[in-house]
């Protein structure tokens, strides 16, 4: 597996702060934010409104961190609601990071989740939905 694939969270909100494959290094900011409306849903999204960032030094997110032979492990929890878990694949040929957030929308909201990094793409959008 790739041993060189890492990541740095921040230890005050559990922000993903830059990868790096051994190759290369992104720097990124991560926003979890979170819109008060009842008009969304699973397959619409309508913000409205000034949404509350979630992932905030006072959030005091609890952070527990293992690490093993075939995967790392962070998950973050913020509050009652939300569980963010990234887990870094050391498996494969190159390393790869997997994101999931566990929460419950009834109980919290629309979440938006949103990276800048300082990849210089020009006017090429990249995602995966």
């Amino acid at each position: 597996g790739d041993k060189d694939f890492n990541v740095t969270l921040s230890c005050y909100n559990g922000e993903l702060l830059q990868y790096n494959t051994g190759d290369f290094t992104v720097k990124m900011t991560q926003e979890i934010l979170l819109y008060n409306n009842d008009e969304g849903g699973v397959y619409l999204f309508k913000p409205k409104g000034t949404p509350q960032q979630l992932l905030t030094s006072a959030s005091r997110p609890h952070i527990l961190v293992t690490r093993g032979p075939l995967r790392h492990k962070a998950v973050i929890k913020i509050g009652s609601t939300l569980v963010l878990t990234y887990t870094i694949n050391l498996v494969s040929e190159r390393g790869f990071l997997d994101l999931d957030i566990l929460t419950n929308l009834k109980q919290l909201g629309d979440l938006s989740l949103r990276f800048k990094t300082d990849i210089k793409s020009g006017d090429s959008l990249f995602t995966d939905l």
